[in-house]
């Protein structure tokens, strides 16, 4: 970026492009840094997704092992008062 005092010295549409090219630089930037903190969202949010669906799945199983357990000493329980 150019000094004030080479700024003051151009005319006013050279002073304009500076300008310009100042405020698409900081744009650029500007969307860059958005976009890197968009991605690293992204990525936590799938990261929580994936704990949430894992943790679900362990839930189901000890539930269906649980009910296993319970069925088998159901029928164990009616062979033997048989």
């Amino acid at each position: 970026m150019a000094s004030f005092g080479e700024v003051a010295e151009k005319s006013l549409e050279e002073r304009k492009a500076i300008a310009l090219e100042a405020i698409a630089e900081a744009l650029a930037e500007a969307v860059g840094l958005w976009i890197v903190s968009t991605i690293d969202e992204d990525i936590k949010c799938k990261s929580t997704t994936d704990s949430i669906i894992s943790n679900s799945l362990i839930r189901t199983r000890k539930r269906r092992k649980k009910r296993r357990r319970k069925t088998k000493m159901k029928k164990r329980a009616r062979i033997i008062k048989q």
